[in-house]
């Protein structure tokens, strides 16, 4: 810096920097970015420097790195000497609403000047020197593309062929202009620099330096070649004089930004440059969301609904400045938006961003719901917010009122018609029963039919009268068609169980049954019930009669019965039926159920019933006829043939129940043909008795023993037993003694002859075995 620089320091801090910036053309250095002033906002400087060639023209430029933004801009001084203006910050917002370009010959520069910079070349002077020049309007759209492209990393540089600095700046305006503020103060430019050394991406270069770089322009190559040979580097190359280009092209919304630029006001496309960078959209939506903001054009209906949800969710500051002229834009024809849009177009209504025209969209919002309720059974669900005060009147109330009855009452589907009822209490409407008609009736009837409809009358505004008449639609449908007790109890016990007290008994004990049948904790839920009805003997009556009315008690639920029950209470049917069909039925019976039949006969809990009652005593003798066979009278006395022939009597099916404890005591100890008619009488006790036998035969015991297996054996009726058989009473024989042989002769003859000489040939026919078995077992062993 030499000693006749001025400086001039703005905004805080003292002291003068000592900062030198070098501006040089042709082969000189391209500008290089200054040291970040220290505690202070900006540094403005002017310096004069001897003019080393006249001939030379003056130069500008605009560096950034490490934070540090600078621009220069010289001019001849016309005394010999070249006057350098700066500007050196290390805060962007330093530069105001400018992009670089346009401190060009700024007043901002003037000693006599404060405040944040300023500009000649106003967008609307650089529109129309874009205008005037041939071929401008075509040019523009390409160069912004290509400024964009510069900004990024790796993106071809950028030459402006023009032998005028003023001219060549003004079409950097023009292009930085359409360029969000950010990415323009990010790229670097010099005016006049040499591209070969410039380290900028952007070069103003004078004709006479680059006859290449212009050969190439016109001849449209996608790239050129550095004239000294260094590339090929792509860049593209606008020749200013003539629009010719190359290695550029237009890209859609660079052509839509010059396209905005020269139609409107450009001061205002340009502001709507910078909001559609700063509002966090994708490119497109970003778009029609600044021109919304800023010039109050409609937005498209491709992005209409993004552009409506910034209203809520867009960057804080920005909202506070354009969401009312965002909202504005939509409210043009506010009845045309489709529902998503328009809901949140009352969002926006709702913070205050539509002044004087938040009911008109309420009133649209309110349309839109309608339709889509009557005919697609869609509403939303988010309740629309308080509008501002003053906004909503009650005209704008009652007219909303006037327009969900007319829906309601226009024939709708019945779920179309829950839907309405939906958006009226939503929006708060006052909608009564009898504003309805017939509707409502028709709405309650579709309802009792679809139980899984989801209906919630918590949502209705007259919810509390349509679930009194849905309920009294229930219970008049029970009463008159018991049949239609288990769909009713399938569909509606869980909605209707809160509400248990209020309803009459026969609804009520439909409720109580489908929760059993149905619930997922039937254990619990049954325990509970009686056990609050266990202190009434006319409320516990009641209620396990309820319980049951659809499906039958288990076991555990019939102990539970009899542990709660009150004193005099007699089980009603409901609770009994099914285990008495089970007990006097044809099934085989269970133990379990047999013993919950004493249990209850017991407790004096069962009417009396002459087929139960008759089996449980029956039940009671066979226990008493098997303990006295099992530790009663020997062999052959009288009281045992009584015993076997009073449990030859005793039902099938319960004598089957206890089959091993009855052959049990059979093989204690019975004559042969009073046991073998038990055995023909309850042919279920057969198995167990033969299982047992092979134990008995082991050794030659009891001759009774024997005398039954061979007949079993050779019984036409029990041929199947003589596979089982034949190897155990063959050992027995062969093992017993001849007295024991013969005393099973003398119980065979009572069978008859045909037996006796069965007995004999068979004997023969073991004889051999015999033999062996004596010369094997000489001293009788086995």
């Amino acid at each position: 810096m030499h000693d006749e620089a001025r400086h001039t320091a703005a905004a805080t801090g003292t002291g003068t920097p000592r900062i030198e910036t070098r501006i040089r053309t042709g082969g000189r250095p391209a500008p290089q970015p200054p040291a970040a002033p220290a505690e202070r906002t900006f540094v403005r400087y002017e310096a004069r420097t001897p003019d080393p060639d006249p001939s030379l023209p003056a130069s500008f430029g605009h560096v950034t790195a490490g934070g540090t933004y600078a621009t220069t801009v010289e001019r001849h001084a016309g005394d010999g000497s070249r006057v350098t203006h700066g500007l050196v910050t290390a805060d962007p917002a330093d530069y105001g609403t400018l992009r670089p370009a346009q401190l060009f010959g700024a007043p901002f520069w003037s000693p006599a000047a404060a405040g944040e910079p300023t500009t000649t070349l106003t967008p609307s002077l650089v529109r129309e020197c874009v205008l005037a020049h041939p071929g401008g309007a075509a040019m523009l759209p390409a160069l912004v593309a290509a400024l964009r492209r510069a900004g990024r990393p790796g993106g071809p540089g950028v030459v402006l062929i023009g032998a005028d600095l003023a001219r060549t700046v003004e079409w950097l305006v023009a292009g930085t202009l359409l360029l969000p503020r950010a990415d323009a103060l990010a790229l670097g430019f010099a005016v006049f620099a040499d591209p070969a050394t410039a380290a900028v991406p952007v070069v103003g270069v004078h004709p006479d330096d680059a006859p290449d770089l212009l050969a190439a322009a016109h001849a449209g190559p996608p790239a050129a070649a550095l004239p000294d040979g260094t590339g090929p580097v792509p860049w593209a190359v606008f020749d200013l004089a003539t629009g010719a280009c190359t290695g550029a092209a237009p890209t859609r919304h660079a052509a839509r930004w010059a396209e905005l630029f020269f139609e409107h006001d450009p001061g205002e496309v340009v502001e709507a440059v910078d909001v559609a960078a700063a509002c966090g959209l994708e490119p497109d939506a970003a778009t029609d969301l600044a021109l919304a903001a800023v010039l109050r054009r409609e937005p498209g209906p491709a992005h209409a609904l993004a552009v409506a949800g910034w209203l809520r969710t867009g960057p804080e500051d920005l909202r506070g400045r354009y969401a009312t002229g965002v909202a504005a834009a939509f409210a043009v024809t506010v009845t045309d938006w489709p529902l998503p849009v328009l809901e949140e177009l009352d969002a926006a209504g709702a913070a205050g961003h539509l002044p004087g025209r938040a009911a008109e969209v309420r009133l649209a919002l309110l349309r839109a719901e309608t339709e889509a309720a009557a005919l697609r059974a869609r509403t939303g669900e988010r309740a629309p917010a308080p509008l501002p005060a003053g906004e909503w009147s009650a005209a704008d109330a009652a007219a909303a009122r006037r327009f969900v009855l007319a829906a309601l009452n226009a024939g709708p589907a019945p779920a179309g018609f829950e839907a309405l009822l939906r958006v009226a209490s939503r929006h708060g409407l006052d909608v009564q029963l009898s504003d309805l008609a017939d509707r409502g009736r028709d709405l309650v009837e579709h309802w009792a039919d679809h139980p899984g409809a989801g209906y919630d009358p918590d949502r209705w505004p007259c919810g509390d009268r349509l679930a009194h008449a849905l309920i009294g639609e229930l219970t008049r449908r029970v009463k008159a068609v018991p049949g239609r007790r288990r769909d009713v109890g399938a569909g509606w016990w869980r909605w209707l169980l809160p509400r248990l007290d209020s309803l009459e008994a026969p609804l009520a004990e439909v409720v109580l049954a489908g929760a059993v049948q149905h619930g997922e904790d039937r254990a619990g839920f049954v325990e509970a019930q009686l056990t609050a009805a266990a202190h009434d003997p006319d409320r516990f009556t009641w209620t396990a009669a309820a319980l049951y009315g659809l499906t039958p008690p288990t076991v555990a639920e019939l102990r539970l019965v009899k542990r709660l029950a009150p004193a005099g209470v007699v089980l009603p049917p409901a609770v009994l039926d099914g285990l008495i069909r089970r007990l006097v039925g044809e099934a085989p019976l269970t133990e379990e159920d047999v013993e919950v039949g004493h249990l209850l006969v017991d407790a004096g809990l069962v009417p009396r019933h002459r087929l139960l009652f008759q089996l449980l005593a029956d039940d009671r003798v066979l226990h008493a006829v098997v303990r006295r066979l099992t530790t009663g009278p020997a062999a052959g006395d009288g009281a045992t043939v009584a015993l076997l022939h009073e449990l030859e009597e005793l039902p099938t099916r319960l004598v089957g129940l206890r089959a091993d404890r009855v052959a049990a005591a059979l093989a204690a100890s019975a004559p042969p043909r009073e046991l073998l008619a038990v055995l023909r009488r309850h042919p279920g006790v057969v198995e167990h008795y033969v299982a047992l036998l092979h134990g008995l035969l082991r050794k030659p015991g009891d001759e009774r023993h024997a005398v039954v297996a061979y007949h079993l054996m050779h019984n036409l009726d029990s041929r199947g037993l003589r596979p089982v058989l034949t190897a155990p009473v063959l050992r027995w024989v062969t093992r017993a003694s001849g007295r024991q042989l013969h005393r099973v002769g003398e119980l065979i003859a009572a069978f008859g002859p045909a037996w006796s000489a069965s007995w004999e040939g068979y004997l023969e026919h073991v004889r051999g075995h015999r033999r062996m078995s004596r010369l094997i077992h000489p001293f009788g062993g086995h």
